[in-house]
């Protein structure tokens, strides 16, 4: 074989290897569940901000946990409430500001005590809010950083484990901590959009 031919192949082959290493990182999505028979319960999430303001890292706790549990509604997953959720929680004796309770046996089993399939868990890691100028303008821009954990409350398996997410939302201002608040939102939404791209929105 000539020495031009020989290259060829071997460029061919190498090509080849790479197309087949991106495609098993990258498994085509598929439906697994039923959302009118499946159920999901979230979790409090706690909010490990270095922010001093304490009030504010409530509310961005409260938007992560109401997020997850929008994005399934809309796509018709069924519900747990959060009473029942921190019900079960406290039930457990589990202390969710606690890094070692972090493991998806204990999101599994406060999941299923609860009444739910799936279990989702954020963790809030950093928040904040800056303004951008430039000589025509100024906008507020937030960005947050969280983790996500979707655990199969029967099986004990983590769908999403441990999941690093950035959120970022820009614009005016309505109230002083309103951007990061979107930015939680935002960073929500992508940390379970490759698990939620099978099932498209029944729900406004």
């Amino acid at each position: 074989m000539k020495p031009g031919a020989i290259a060829f192949t071997l460029l061919s082959l190498v090509g080849s290897l790479c197309t087949l290493r991106v495609q098993a990182q990258e498994p085509s999505a598929a439906a697994v569940f039923d959302p009118a028979k499946t159920s999901i319960a979230v979790l409090f999430a706690p909010n490990f901000s270095d922010d001093k303001w304490v009030e504010q890292k409530g509310k961005e706790s409260i938007v992560a946990r109401k997020s997850v549990y929008t994005l399934f509604e809309k796509r018709g997953f069924a519900q747990v409430t959060e009473e029942a959720v921190d019900v079960a929680t406290k039930a457990n004796t589990i202390d969710l500001n606690k890094e070692e309770s972090w493991t998806k046996a204990n999101f599994a089993r406060v999941g299923k005590q609860a009444g739910a399939n799936l279990a989702a868990f954020v963790l809030i890691k950093q928040t904040r809010q800056k303004v951008v100028s430039n000589p025509l303008a100024s906008q507020y821009v937030g960005e947050a950083e969280i983790e996500v954990w979707l655990v199969d409350t029967a099986t004990g398996k983590a769908l999403i484990g441990d999941l690093a997410a950035r959120g970022r939302a820009t614009g005016g201002v309505r109230s002083a901590g309103s951007r990061r608040n979107s930015a939680v939102e935002d960073a929500v939404k992508r940390a379970f959009s490759a698990f939620l791209k099978p099932y498209p929105e029944t729900k406004k």
